[in-house]
């Protein structure tokens, strides 16, 4: 079972999410700023700006965790796409194959007379392929059977 993607719409809501956060991030900051560049010594305005850039890099923390989030997606839908394009090269690699023998047969506009000689013709060519088979497992074994037990017979002899 392959992982499941992320869902787009969702990405896609999480990133608008993350931009209004962040743009009242730096309206917070934007707001604070001129008292706190005034006066950096003052304890209140001090503490409220770094509590409000606080605010805008938890934003950009959480931008910076939904674009690892997106790239590792994107990787996953490229693993995918080649597994598929792979499956696709297989199946036009059969389909060559079957293509080539199609071919060779004699289908006449459907007809029973065209079906039944292309029937016979793969008839043939499976039985002829099975009989050299045949041929070949009877040869081997023979040559088997002799190469055994004239081991056998020349120990008997001495």
């Amino acid at each position: 079972m392959q992982p499941r993607l992320p869902d787009p719409q969702s990405l896609g809501g999480k990133l608008e999410e993350l931009n209004a956060d962040y743009v009242q991030a730096v309206h917070g900051v934007l707001a604070v700023y001129p008292a706190y560049a005034a006066d950096p010594a003052a304890s209140g305005q001090s503490e409220l700006f770094s509590e409000k850039t606080a605010d805008l890099q938890k934003v950009e923390a959480d931008l910076f965790l939904l674009r690892d989030k997106i790239e590792a997606g994107i990787v996953e839908a490229a693993a995918q796409v080649t597994q598929a394009e792979n499956s696709i090269q297989e199946y036009e690699g059969t389909d060559k194959k079957l293509a080539k023998r199609l071919t060779a047969l004699d289908i006449q506009l459907d007809s029973a007379d065209g079906r039944l000689r292309d029937a016979v013709y793969l008839y043939r060519e499976r039985y002829i392929s099975n009989c050299l088979l045949a041929g070949v497992v009877l040869i081997g074994a023979y040559h088997t059977y002799k190469s055994v037990f004239a081991k056998v017979a020349a120990k008997v002899v001495k």
